[in-house]
């Protein structure tokens, strides 16, 4: 990998890093995201979300309150962890 490849990928992870901080200074009573939320957050269909909950990489809290079904809630720390570990184009 080139150093000018790497100190991109620094950069998009740091600017991921920052928009994922500034999502959760909204909702600091909360400190989750909804399925919809990370979506716009990382760029990703919710089917992908979905997947990486499947395949581990992400973890995910259940939440049967007032709803029909189900839905996911993601935890502030969980999401941070799974940013912390994906690496960009590779």
């Amino acid at each position: 990998m080139s150093r000018e490849n790497t100190n991109s990928t620094a950069e998009i992870k740091k600017e991921l890093t920052n928009m994922f901080q500034e999502a959760f200074r909204n909702q600091d009573e909360l400190q989750t995201l909804s399925t919809t939320e990370l979506c716009s957050l990382l760029g990703k269909s919710r089917w992908t979300i979905y997947r990486l909950v499947q395949d581990g990489k992400l973890k995910a809290q259940q939440d049967y309150a007032n709803t029909k079904g189900s839905r996911l809630s993601f935890r502030r720390v969980d999401v941070d962890d799974y940013l912390n570990s994906i690496t960009i184009g590779g």
